[in-house]
């Protein structure tokens, strides 16, 4: 993030001074402490960006996954405009037009970009796509998600349309996805983690925990789990209120 503008890790016009970017050293640890707590609970963000005067914010969208939160609060917020995304990164400004992620023309213009720069075919532009649909799923735009993973057979692809059917509140649709994948594989965290959040949804808190245990038994230190552990011991039944963050 920067001050007057935010990035993270990306290059910003020269006469905009940044506010925390790859070069940590420009902070005192306890500064660094404090900015990474803004990632775990974002709505403490705004008072950051008011006090220092943000104008845009720079965020990755992937590696690392804990951006996720904020990239979530700023989408629905009223004070910040998503105007930029190719899907690893996002940009949001005080000013400026919407993206209108929920138009087709919209979602098909960054994919013709990225096939630009990863062609069509191949691992790289398998992954880009993943990325740009496991950000609308985030969103809310699964409808524009299954477009793009239109024609993608892999498991990941797989996953996250069970993400994207959760999302769109078809739950019958998701568990049945998350259950074909855990029979392919019976340590799928993901999908363990997917058929608690639908369990949770449903307000069946004791089946969500039981699915959670089965995943903490995989990975004890998968951050997803724990934080799933912690909304549902809050009585919370999904992040944020009403939507799953797919990893």
């Amino acid at each position: 993030m920067a001050h007057r503008s935010t990035g993270e890790g990306t290059g910003v016009a020269p006469d905009l001074k940044p506010y925390i970017d790859t070069r940590l050293v420009l902070h005192t640890a306890q500064e660094y402490a404090d900015y990474l707590a803004l990632l775990d609970q974002p709505e403490r963000f705004d008072g950051l960006a008011e006090r220092e005067g943000f104008r845009a914010v720079v965020l990755p969208a992937v590696h690392p996954d804990r951006y996720l939160g904020l990239i979530w609060h700023l989408a629905h917020s009223m004070t910040w405009h998503l105007v930029f995304t190719d899907g690893y990164e996002v940009l949001f400004l005080r000013d400026g037009p919407d993206l209108d992620l929920g138009e087709p023309a919209t979602v098909d213009a960054i994919l013709g970009a990225l096939a630009k720069r990863f062609g069509k075919d191949g691992p790289l532009a398998e992954t880009a796509r993943l990325h740009l649909a496991r950000l609308l799923v985030l969103l809310g735009q699964s409808g524009q998600a299954e477009r793009v993973l239109a024609g993608l057979s892999t498991r990941s692809a797989a996953q996250l349309r069970a993400w994207a059917l959760f999302v769109a509140g078809d739950l019958p649709g998701a568990e049945a996805l998350a259950r074909i994948l855990i029979q392919q594989n019976a340590k799928d965290v993901r999908s363990l983690s997917l058929l608690a959040e639908c369990a949770a949804r449903r307000g069946q808190g004791e089946q969500a925990m039981s699915w959670l245990r089965q995943a903490l038994a995989i990975d004890p230190y998968d951050p997803e789990i724990r934080s799933l552990i912690q909304r549902l011991d809050g009585g919370a039944t999904s992040p944020r209120g009403d939507e799953a963050s797919p990893r």
